[in-house]
């Protein structure tokens, strides 16, 4: 153990400490060595492993195992734990969490309240927790000798007028607290105690205190140093010296007025010396016939008790039935309430989905309707071009017809004039080649024709196929328009599952993700910032919990979007504000450099262009 200097040099400092879930806790250094010095105290007699602990840091080591508290909580009541059950050495993590659970359970047996503490808490090492349950025994431990039980000259401290039975029901502190103001007042002083912290910081009431338990062992010219330290500096050497309480208390616990370490001493002064006597034989015999008349009235209290019980049978009958009434009426009336609130909403959101119906219908049916008769109207031009080009093919193939008949003339007309000579067969035979170039430049163009007839077909098919797509998203965006009020119920029905994954692995465009500072703005003023995973997919921007990606806090459509940057010293901010929503809240997001705003606002404006884009490419593949 640390000598005195070393005590006194921590007794003030409070170590951080932290919790499994990412929060920070701190305990006092004070507290730790002077219960760490109580369980040496305990626990010397024994041949308890790592016993005396030699430096209060090593307790939280030491008691890893749960084998110390448990050798601990048997000594403040025999039989708290089972022994037989403690593995040691305890080779595994489970093993030592098992040790751990008789520690909790033992704790419980002796009148600890332990709560919000499980043995893998104390298996972890978490400081302030350990401690929490050290207190609870070591206040046990000191505690369960304060009573009349173990000292009936307690009985001393009882006010005149006051009844017995409610002096019975003082916790401990409460008893300690009067046993102090009770020598207080022997030392004719009108002051007293109300508190383990600062009714004693000045020093005064523990010298007057020791003053009546040791008399001229502790004087009280003590008083007269004008500094509080001085005083706690020859209370603690002279209660280390006269009742063996080294390593307990420090004077800077006094003086700082630590709660839990003053409470902790003066029960250890109440136990090594009370200083009270008995009260006389004849207060002891009023005491024995308060007792008996007590012990009548309780049993003639318990017989009326029984003799009513058995009369109210069927009084208690009515009312167990009178209640099960009132509870049925309760919860068919809190029934009806929830159901008349459900009309309520539902009657709300049909009247919202009317309004976004109307809207939709009005900001966006023209467009569509224009967009459906400019197809239309491409589609008559290109079923007019057809029917021209049919008919030119007909007369080609009537022209055709007409060529053959002439070529079959110049055919006949060449053997006949092959036999009127050579002269003669030279021009019909320039004749027939003139004749056969313009058959040849016929078979092309009718070729060329017929390219140009079947290129047309697929113009046809392919336009009808653009026209009753056009027809079918018109269909499907009125449906989505009159359906999904908001971009988040929107993305649901396009993409089904949002959660971060799930976007990442469906097919189309995702322009930029990662971790943003989001800027709100309180109503005092100031500035509150908050940290989303991003993720930009498409025309839409979801803004997720860094812990929780299954599911987006808020989605943004970004296909009508203005976007605004600022920049302060050291700071860029980007405004996002939709156009697309009756009520938009603008998005203001902060970054720690140039080139991360500019990233991030060329990929939105990448996003806001992206349905325009589509719209364009669909008119130039119908053109």
């Amino acid at each position: 153990m640390a000598d005195d200097s070393t005590v006194q040099c921590v007794a003030s400092c409070n170590v951080l400490s932290r919790s499994g879930s990412g929060g920070k806790h701190s305990y006092s250094a004070a507290e730790l060595y002077s219960f760490v010095e109580h369980v040496n105290r305990l626990l010397s007699s024994t041949d308890v492993p790592n016993v005396p602990i030699a430096e209060a840091k090593d307790l939280f080591d030491i008691q890893q195992d749960g084998a110390l508290f448990c050798y601990l909580l048997n000594h403040v009541k025999t039989n708290a734990v089972n022994l037989s059950q403690l593995k040691r050495p305890a080779t595994s993590k489970l093993a030592a969490i098992g040790n751990q659970n008789l520690v909790i359970n033992g704790a419980r047996t002796i009148g600890c309240k332990i709560e919000n503490i499980s043995a893998e808490d104390l298996y972890d090492k978490r400081e302030y927790l350990v401690l929490a349950v050290l207190w609870q025994i070591v206040k046990a431990s000191l505690f369960q000798r304060v009573t009349v039980k173990h000292h009936p000259e307690l009985i001393r401290l009882a006010a005149p007028n006051e009844d017995l039975s409610e002096f019975l029901r003082l916790p401990a502190e409460g008893i300690l607290l009067r046993w102090i103001n009770y020598h207080l007042r022997n030392a004719g002083l009108v002051r007293e105690a109300q508190n383990f912290s600062s009714d004693v910081a000045d020093g005064h009431v523990y010298i007057h205190l020791l003053n009546q338990l040791l008399g001229q062992q502790c004087p009280l010219t003590l008083l007269e140093d004008l500094d509080a330290l001085p005083r706690a500096h020859n209370i603690v050497r002279i209660a280390t010296a006269q009742l063996n309480c080294k390593g307990l208390l420090s004077p800077q616990d006094i003086v700082q007025g630590v709660k839990t370490v003053n409470m902790a001493f003066v029960a250890f002064v109440f136990n090594t010396r009370p200083g009270l006597q008995l009260p006389s034989d004849s207060a002891m015999r009023r005491l024995s016939m308060d007792r008996d008349q007590l012990e009548q009235r309780v049993h003639m209290l318990d017989s009326q008790l029984q003799s009513e019980r058995m009369n109210s049978s069927v009084v208690e009958e009515l009312r167990t039935e009178l209640q099960m009434s009132r509870s049925t009426c309760l919860q068919q009336t809190n029934n009806l309430d929830v159901l008349r609130r459900e009309c309520a909403d539902l009657r709300q959101a049909l009247l919202t989905c009317k309004t976004e119906a109307m809207r939709v219908t009005t900001e966006h049916l023209p467009a569509v309707q224009r967009q459906l008769l400019g197809t239309e109207e491409r589609h008559r031009r290109t079923e007019t071009q057809l029917h021209e080009a049919e008919a030119a093919i007909k007369q080609m193939l009537e022209d055709n017809k007409v060529v053959q008949s002439q070529f079959a003339l110049v055919v006949q007309e060449r053997n006949r004039l092959r036999q009127g000579g050579d002269n003669s067969q030279r021009a019909l035979q320039e004749k027939i080649d003139s004749l056969q170039t313009q058959l040849d430049v016929a078979v092309k163009e009718k070729e060329k024709l017929q390219t140009a007839m079947e290129k047309t077909e697929e113009m046809v098919q392919h336009t009808q196929a653009v026209y009753e797509l056009q027809a079918v998203h018109v269909s499907h965006l009125k449906i989505l328009f009159a359906c999904h009020q908001n971009a988040k119920s929107l993305a649901a029905a396009i993409y089904k599952d949002l959660s971060s994954d799930s976007l990442s692995k469906q097919p189309g465009t995702r322009s930029k993700s990662g971790l943003l500072n989001r800027v709100y703005n309180d109503k005092r003023g100031g500035e509150e910032v908050k940290v989303f995973y991003c993720f930009l997919k498409e025309c839409f921007l979801f803004l997720y919990k860094p812990n929780k990606r299954s599911d987006p806090s808020e989605v943004l459509r970004v296909d009508d979007t203005l976007l605004d940057t600022t920049t302060i010293p050291g700071q860029y901010f980007l405004m996002i504000s939709s156009l697309n929503d009756a009520t938009p809240t603008p998005l203001t997001f902060r970054f720690d450099s140039g080139d991360e705003l500019r990233t991030w606002h060329l990929a939105l404006g990448t996003a806001s262009e992206y349905w325009t884009g589509v719209k364009t490419l669909r008119q130039r593949r119908c053109q």
